[in-house]
């Protein structure tokens, strides 16, 4: 696999996250793959990394498609599994849901922040 390729599958299946993020890791990627130390492992390393963005891709895709009812109920059953939770630990998943940094489409992760925040 070449580095525009693994550079398109970032962008193409990490969507929410920033460009600096995708850059961020592909840099890190490419650098681990033109490692000399890593030249015998560099096709299990990509097998490694590309499998599970397939399916973050894959995922995000199903979740931006599902209608805006569906991303309430899932809103509200996000709401109540973090019931429990403690108050710091709300905080802190209320910071990755504002950063961006889970595979959600956009609006139902402002979904997801306006219940736990409620």
């Amino acid at each position: 696999m070449e580095p525009e390729q693994i550079r398109r599958l970032i962008d193409e299946c990490f969507t929410y996250l920033s460009s600096a993020q995708r850059s961020e890791i592909f840099d890190a990627l490419n650098e681990a793959l033109l490692s000399p130390k890593n030249a015998a492992v560099r096709a299990p390393m990509i097998d490694y990394f590309v499998q599970p963005a397939l399916a973050v891709g894959a995922a995000q895709q199903r979740l931006a498609q599902k209608a805006l009812e569906e991303k309430q109920m899932i809103a509200a059953q996000f709401l109540a599994a973090t019931l429990g939770m403690a108050q710091e630990e709300q905080q802190q998943l209320s910071a990755v849901l504002r950063q961006g940094l889970l595979p959600l489409a956009n609006d139902l992760g402002q979904l997801m922040l306006a219940a736990l925040e409620r």
